[in-house]
């Protein structure tokens, strides 16, 4: 085609992403600029790819599409190679495409007539390339004897790489010869397919149906969107016999040919057009949310771009794209984002408001504005400027420009389709977003949401939480300087806190930089005054997340749930007071065990007699992305600040309370007994569920303790003490204290169980002096209510009996286990368990006092006692086995009386045991790669607690 230009032009600037490889020139009295197909690639989405960007960066008018193609032989027409084919009436793919431009018809109407009276002058043009000593070979006439027509069933060997084969061994459709070299021109219907036709028989049965003359590849993508003429070259037969024998002079002649049609072609018809890009609609940022600072999420990115400008391009098949997820997760900032980088690759963008019925409508009517004017009614027009608009007119009337077969790259962008229409009864702004969509199989469609049921999963993206540093980029671009000069780990405890999620970042940005506060002291206000910083920080509105800040962000959602669901709503709030990322059925349904005196609400009863409601309702917050599953534990979790703003879901400080109260009763009750095999993996379960019922009490401002939730505080604070969490024991005893003392005197036998328990919990932090104080009390309290040999009052003598061996007065600790083994052997017997515990404690006694003969004799029986009341496979007589060997390992000349064993080979012989665990806590931390920023820090802070815990307990040993 360079070889046909009258003159070259120098270089155009094309614009940005437009990668195509342009030549300029003229032929005739016509500018034209010239571009071809990626060497490699062909078909109709690189030629679409093409033409799309020639479009954008060029104001073409019309265009042609010039090639080679397969030809369809018969006696009528008699196609030979190197002959040319024009489309006479549209191009066909499954159904007619458009035609093309009528100027360019009327030219080859106008040259068809001409070679009626006079010989053509392409063979002319073509004789100018031949002519060239470089090209003639190449580019000339090949020679009627390679032109070797076979018949349609003769198929061509696999293994042969020429026709010579072929001639000799196929049957040869015999032809006429021409009179001369002179390539003819025919016009009639052409095919345009995905693949290359390369069979004889199937060539003809396609062709029969539509009288095709020739098969090609590209026109599918262009015909509907780039106003063009198509002229293809016949260089081959469409059947097994193909070789690029061919192709290039069947190249030149297309080209040939294409130079004396724009020969034809009327300047003053071609003055008239406008440019070539019809539909066209100038990007415009009204509508769009400002996003002045925009954090790269290159994946979310990534997965947008694979949707809209796929690798297999789709000739008419529309797209439509969901981003959904929790409200400030940053939807509209990422589909901003994309708009901004890509809206050249559109013919029109259009923003709309998708917030309510009400608001997508009077979009539409914004729309209109944009519209060319010579593309729409002037009703149209008209309509969308009266004061009371019909907007569902003027909806039909946008839609309809949308719907234009000629129309198919626009972008669509629905933000905030945050309703659920199927709820429509309670929700009058709920409506169905697919009656403002066009119902045409082209265009492009991309919609926010916090629903996730408006598309199938593989056309949607789930937005999640922003990474530490995404979220750190966040509170840099928003917090500026005041953020900078802070140190990293009050940044990174900010950036934990706030979980990624951009709004909570972008707002606490915002505030420090205007407040100037520090961030040590934002995260004070966070913990202690939650409503009241937020709605401090409203003062400050956020001009990226359309005003919304965290206490309105997510109402319409939750108002949406409570409609549709009690027990969801008020799931939600109970579970705010429990811990955010680890909520599962029986959690909930463990309301069959509370306690008679235990208030139920009837919403809590149905959820935990009726899985399937309770599937149901953790669905709905699915759907309103207020929840999220975690298959891998079978639970959900909520994001950490939406579990604050739950909290305050309630009105009343009095209705927050009766939630708390049930959190408390909750847990409580789902704390394991000892008893119960491998209670601490519960208890572990369980932990962050009481950290968070700790830090609701603490926060609470209505003081006053019910009565009916002390025994749900000691259960909780029993569990603290074993997982070694000692400052939530104590305080959870301390309250549970306060409670019985206030409700009971100071003498009640449950008042005497707490101080006994704090009793235990002093002992096991060292805090000796605290915990005889403690068990005098209670020993003097209970010998008092219950008498000397209560079998309550003798659990507290034993208690001394271990404090006194552990501060090392040894004879006061043996007069204890000796008083309280008397009392256990005749309440409840010689072999109870209570009994045999004794027992073997005065069996570790009389081995520290080197008195070893007796202290097997004690592990002896309560060896014996075990195995006959627990089981030998018991825990607690795995250990007195234990203690029995270990013993028996012991020398025992006198000399060695005094030796304390090695500790560490006692342990591996009591693997089991409670300080057995302890010591695993020695190890290394193991690095886990998912553990974020701020968790494995918290992780090793609290193992270096319980190695001290433990080398304390090691000591006093």
């Amino acid at each position: 085609m360079e070889a046909m230009l009258d003159e070259e032009h120098e270089q155009l600037q094309q614009k940005s992403g437009d990668h195509n490889s342009y030549t300029f020139g003229k032929i005739g009295k016509h500018n034209v600029v010239i571009a071809c197909l990626p060497g490699g690639h062909q078909g109709k989405a690189a030629a679409a790819t093409l033409a799309v960007h020639m479009m954008y960066s060029f104001p073409i008018k019309l265009g042609l599409m010039v090639g080679i193609g397969g030809g369809v032989p018969s006696q009528v027409p008699d196609i030979r190679l190197g002959d040319v084919v024009l489309e006479s009436d549209g191009f066909r793919r499954k159904g007619h495409l458009d035609k093309p431009p009528k100027a360019l018809l009327g030219a080859v109407t106008s040259l068809r007539a001409k070679h009626e009276r006079k010989d053509p002058d392409f063979p002319r043009y073509l004789t100018a390339i031949a002519g060239n000593r470089r090209m003639a070979t190449k580019y000339g006439f090949q020679g009627a004897q390679h032109d070797r027509l076979f018949g349609a069933e003769e198929i061509h060997p696999k293994d042969r790489q020429t026709c010579d084969h072929c001639v000799s061994n196929l049957r040869m459709v015999q032809r006429t010869d021409r009179d001369d070299d002179t390539p003819q021109v025919f016009y009639g219907t052409i095919l345009s397919g995905d693949l290359v036709m390369k069979n004889g028989e199937e060539r003809d049965r396609r062709a029969a149906a539509d009288k095709a003359m020739c098969f090609e590849m590209e026109a599918a993508g262009l015909m509907n969107d780039f106003p063009c003429l198509v002229v293809r070259n016949i260089s081959d037969y469409s059947d097994s016999h193909k070789n690029d024998r061919w192709q290039p002079y069947a190249a030149a002649t297309a080209a040939a040919y294409a130079k004396e049609l724009l020969g034809a072609l009327s300047v003053q018809e071609v003055e008239k057009l406008g440019p070539a890009n019809k539909h066209i609609v100038a990007f415009s940022l009204k509508g769009v949310p400002a996003i002045d600072h925009f954090v790269q999420r290159v994946n979310d990115m990534q997965k947008l771009e694979e949707h809209f400008f796929p690798q297999q391009f789709h000739l008419a098949r529309r797209k439509m794209f969901v981003v959904h997820g929790l409200g400030g997760i940053g939807k509209t900032q990422l589909c901003v984002e994309f708009v901004r980088r890509h809206h050249e690759k559109f013919s029109a963008v259009f923003w709309l408001d998708g917030s309510s019925e009400d608001a997508l409508q009077r979009s539409f009517i914004d729309v209109v504005a944009r519209l060319p004017a010579d593309e729409v009614p002037l009703g149209l027009v008209r309509a969308a400027e009266q004061a009371s608009p019909d907007q569902r007119s003027i909806v039909r009337g946008v839609l309809d420009w949308l719907s234009l077969a000629s129309n198919r790259r626009w972008l669509l962008v629905v933000d905030n389709v945050d309703r659920d229409h199927t709820t429509k009864e309670k929700d009058p702004q709920a409506y169905d977003l697919k009656q403002y969509l066009p119902a045409v199989d082209h265009g492009n469609m991309l919609v926010t949401s916090r629903l996730s049921t408006l598309t199938a999963p593989r056309n949607s993206l789930r937005l999640t939480r922003v990474d530490r540093d995404q979220g750190r980029a966040i509170l840099v671009a928003t917090g500026g300087e005041n953020v900078l000069a802070q140190d990293d780990s009050s940044v990174d405890a900010l950036l934990e806190k706030l979980g990624g999620l951009p709004l909570a970042l972008t707002q606490a940005g915002a505030y420090i930089s205007q407040t100037a506060v520090s961030i040590n002291q934002y995260l004070e206000y966070y913990d202690s005054t939650w409503k009241v910083l937020m709605e401090l920080q409203d003062e400050y509105p956020l001009q990226e997340y359309a005003q919304r800040s965290v206490l309105t962000t997510w109402r319409i959602s939750y108002e949406q749930v409570k409609s549709q669901s009690e027990e969801a709503s008020n799931l939600l709030q109970l579970w705010s007071f429990l811990y955010a990322g680890d909520l599962w059925y029986e959690l909930v349904a463990c309301t069959k065990e509370l306690r008679p005196e235990t208030v139920v609400p009837g919403w809590r009863t149905v959820l935990a007699y009726d899985k399937l409601r309770f599937d149901r309702a953790l669905a709905l917050l699915i759907k309103y992305s207020l929840v999220e599953g975690r298959t891998e534990t079978a639970s959900y979790a909520m994001h950490s600040v939406l579990h604050s703003w739950c909290r305050y879901l309630g009105g009343s400080e009095i209705e927050r309370s009766s939630f708390r109260k049930l959190a408390v009763d909750t847990v409580g009750q789902m704390v394991p007994a000892e008893s119960m095999q491998e209670y601490w993996i519960l208890q572990r379960r369980l932990l962050p569920h009481g950290q968070e019922i700790l830090k609701g009490i603490e926060q609470e401002t209505h003081t006053e303790i019910d009565v009916n939730e002390l025994w749900a505080y000691e259960k909780l604070a029993r569990m603290f003490a074993d997982q070694d969490q000692h400052a939530g024991a104590e305080e959870m005893y301390g309250r549970a204290l306060a409670g019985y003392e206030k409700a009971f005197g100071l003498e009640h036998t449950s008042t005497l169980n707490t101080v006994n328990n704090l009793g235990n919990l002093y002992r096991r932090q060292g805090r000796l002096a605290e915990a005889e104080a403690m068990y005098v009390r209670a020993l003097a309290g209970k010998e008092k209510a219950l008498g000397p040999e209560h079998t309550s009052t003798l659990g507290t003598v034993n208690n001394l009996g271990n404090l006194y061996a552990d501060q090392g007065r040894l004879a006061e600790a043996e007069a204890m286990y000796k008083r309280a083994l008397a009392g256990y052997e005749k309440a409840l017997g010689p072999e109870h368990t209570s009994t045999l515990s004794t027992v073997n404690n005065l069996g570790n006694l009389y081995r520290r006092q080197g008195r070893l003969a007796e202290a097997e004799a004690m592990y002896v029986r309560a060896l014996a006692g075990k195995e006959k009341a627990l089981g030998p496979e018991h825990k607690y007589t795995i250990e007195t086995a234990q203690d029995l060997r270990a013993l028996r390992m012991l020398p025992r000349e006198p000399a060695a009386i005094d030796k304390v064993p090695d500790y560490w080979t006692v342990l591996s012989e009591r693997p089991n045991s409670r300080l057995a665990q302890d010591a695993t806590l020695l190890s290394p931390l193991p690095t886990t790669p998912n553990l974020i920023s701020g968790v494995e820090e918290k992780e090793k802070k609290h193992r270096s607690r319980k190695r001290d815990a433990f080398f304390r307990k090691l000591r006093l040993r």
